[in-house]
């Protein structure tokens, strides 16, 4: 096979572009191919060519455009692809509800490609056509790229209303590409040239995800209003053991005021943030390995370890957590780590974030004290120096909730009250669900 050095690619991409011939199957657009002299992939040195004139690309007429396009429905199950099914039955996905269409786009050459699924917002301003990336090896990244813009530009001339009426014909509209989750990276440079172009990349997944939670309502109870707040007053003394009280996981209203005790507890702690300067610090160890998969008696936090993400979360970090009472004694759920990059302009900084499950007989307040009392115990330099990350850090915490379950109700009938609470503590609320999740 002919070798080429980076200046040849170069000076042929430019002849190409200049010349009106350019052509995605190029042996150029090759990513398996490395130029002789920087070792550098073909397909790159090309995307980094193309960058410098994306606005030639972007009227398609240095691309075959198809000839003609058309449009079928797409079944909710039984089709070609397992993965497009499971997306069209959820019926939400990356944020926008599914429209179960899919357009065949033909291009004059008798080959044709398709849009898997449309996706549109809440309001219908905005749509998604996405493609699915044929198996690794089978399509170039570049090539991927730029055959989708070529097909979003069809579908823009035909008109994507009369091809799904359910999209208005004013909504705006762009195009996604869709990566198996074992997908190589992808180049900055083809990366860069997609935003260019309008075009997203997503990585999907198959598996659990989280969803955050907003909203709901109030039931009947014994404690009067009084009663609560001397209680609650007495044990301040020592904040880290109000998550186990039981009057903290109480469900009614109170007997004199009818006011939901959530609502007392809640305003109560929300105006004593100084109770909590007395948690003393360090009353946790790290759990390495094979430990942590016996200390986690939850399947979901077994199987989220197992998928290394949790979107739209963060990845999975190889160590754990145990908390500990004293010492020796541990107390709550085992606590799942999960890591997000933050920009900062003091540098490196990492955002950590530690799921625990809910107990099934724990009401919302229990959960977000207890939580709370968790993280307030980490010492969150020594955690980046025991976890070897680079730079400093912000810890918070996730409650994950099943999603269907009749906790999910009661803590969202509670969640009004805690709310403001959950915000000044850093502590976090999500379903917890099965199904498919893209991201970026």
């Amino acid at each position: 096979m002919e070798e080429y050095t980076e200046k040849q690619v170069l000076e042929q991409v430019e002849k190409d572009l200049s010349g009106g011939v350019f052509s995605p199957e190029s042996i150029y657009m090759r990513k398996d191919l490395l130029a002789k002299d920087t070792g550098r992939s073909l397909e790159d040195i090309t995307a980094s060519c193309l960058l410098t004139h994306s606005e030639i690309l972007k009227d398609g007429s240095l691309l075959a455009l198809p000839g003609t396009t058309t449009v079928k429905s797409k079944s909710a199950s039984g089709g070609a692809n397992r993965n497009v099914d499971q997306i069209i039955r959820q019926g939400y996905f990356y944020h926008k509800h599914v429209i179960g269409r899919e357009i065949t786009i033909s291009f004059p050459e008798e080959r044709k490609e398709t849009f898997a699924f449309a996706a549109a917002d809440d309001d219908g301003k905005m749509a998604s056509l996405f493609y699915m990336m044929p198996a690794p090896g089978k399509e170039g990244m570049l090539a991927g790229i730029l055959n989708v813009h070529a097909m979003l530009l069809a579908v823009r001339k035909k008109g994507v209303h009369e091809l799904i009426p359910e999209i208005p014909s004013d909504a705006g509209i762009s195009a996604v590409i869709l990566l198996h989750a074992g997908a190589g990276d992808t180049s900055r440079e083809c990366r860069m040239l997609a935003i260019k172009l309008g075009i997203s990349i997503l990585r999907l997944y198959h598996g659990i995800y989280a969803v955050p939670i907003s909203s709901s309502l109030a039931i009947e109870g014994q404690y009067t209003k009084d009663g609560l707040l001397s209680m609650i007053e007495k044990d301040s003394n020592e904040p880290w053991s109000l998550f186990q009280k039981e009057y903290i996981n109480h469900g009614g209203v109170t007997a004199d005021t009818g006011e939901p005790c959530v609502k007392v507890l809640s305003e109560w702690l929300l105006a004593r943030r100084e109770i909590w300067l007395t948690v003393p610090q360090g009353r946790y160890r790290l759990l390495e390995g094979s430990r942590m998969e016996y200390e986690s008696k939850s399947n979901a936090l077994q199987m989220i370890r197992r998928q290394k993400v949790l979107p739209p979360f963060g990845e999975v970090l190889s160590s754990g957590i145990v908390f500990l009472g004293t010492r020796v004694q541990q107390v709550g759920c085992p606590s799942l780590l999960l890591e997000t990059k933050l920009n900062s302009p003091k540098g490196s900084c990492h955002l950590i974030r530690a799921l625990e499950t809910a107990d099934p007989s724990d009401m919302l307040l229990r959960c977000v004290l207890r939580a709370f009392t968790h993280i307030l115990s980490v010492d969150t330099g020594k955690l980046v120096r025991d976890l070897h990350l680079e730079g400093s850090a912000v810890l918070e915490a996730k409650i994950l909730v099943p999603k269907g379950s009749s906790q999910e109700d009661l803590f969202l009938r509670d969640l009004p009250y805690v709310e403001q609470l959950m915000n000044g503590m850093g502590v976090g609320l999500a379903f917890l669900e099965e199904g498919y999740q893209a991201v970026l």
